[in-house]
């Protein structure tokens, strides 16, 4: 390589290896809790992450009200590591228009070093999602769950399980996807499905790339199906949120 070609590359090297470095001083969003928000509520949200201490709003698209009620340290669940869920905590309060045609929030942290980048949460209806009903933990205690609506629900605290139950019908395939590390959730979730006599029909870790969970299943008669939803590691808690729905045939 000549002297000419050298420096170039060492200039794109210092740029990259600055740019890098400028980015780590930037507040990061890691978690978010609930998942969603509701159109015409006002309501109160938790982000989770890295320098947040040193955020002097949020800001978010499509723009919406927005107030920061309180900035504080937050202890890392058991398990887990700050660097990877964060060490402080931004509380806002937050009113979606009912008119906001939206179906997600991008939410960015603002701090004098620069931005975050953005994290998305849901916009719903009211009464559009349905909620997990405890104590669902077994299968005699499965909650019977519409499957035109999505369920929003939370593995807490650790070892929790949460298990739903439809009616299946023979031949009839049965879509279904769990969103949870995708949306700032720290479940790490995995979706099984069993039939009524309690036989393992399917069972799925991460998919898509991503560390959320999605199965389709076609039973071969009819009757009831549990599925059942829990952490990976074990591990739950007030940010271990995730969303539940079934899917139309492709």
């Amino acid at each position: 390589m000549t002297f000419g070609k050298i420096v170039p590359a060492l200039i794109f090297t210092a740029a990259a290896a600055l740019a890098q470095e400028n980015k780590s001083d930037l507040p990061r969003l890691i978690a978010v809790t609930p998942l969603h928000v509701v159109l015409g509520e006002t309501q109160t949200i938790r982000l989770r992450g890295l320098r947040l201490k040193e955020v002097t709003e949020l800001r978010s698209s499509p723009t919406v009200s927005i107030t920061v009620k309180e900035k504080k340290d937050a202890a890392p669940p058991n398990g887990l590591e700050s660097k990877d869920v964060g060490d402080q905590e931004i509380v806002a309060e937050l009113t979606v228009p009912l008119d906001c045609s939206a179906t997600s929030l991008a939410l960015t942290a603002v701090a004098s070093a620069g931005n975050s980048e953005s994290r998305r949460v849901f916009i719903i209806g009211k009464g559009s999602v349905a909620k997990e009903k405890e104590s669902n933990n077994g299968f005699s205690e499965a909650q019977l769950i519409d499957q035109s609506k999505p369920i929003s629900g939370r593995i807490e605290p650790d070892k929790d399980v949460d298990v739903y139950r439809v009616d299946g019908h023979s031949g009839t395939a049965l879509n279904v996807r769990i969103t949870a590390s995708t949306a700032g959730s720290l479940l790490d979730p995995v979706l099984s499905v069993f039939d009524a006599a309690g036989h393992l029909l399917g069972s799925v870790d991460d998919a898509d790339g991503t560390r959320d969970s999605r199965l389709t299943i076609t039973p071969t008669s009819d009757g009831p199906l549990c599925f059942v939803v829990c952490d990976a590691h074990d591990r739950g808690g007030p940010w271990h949120e995730y969303r539940l729905q079934f899917e139309p045939q492709p």
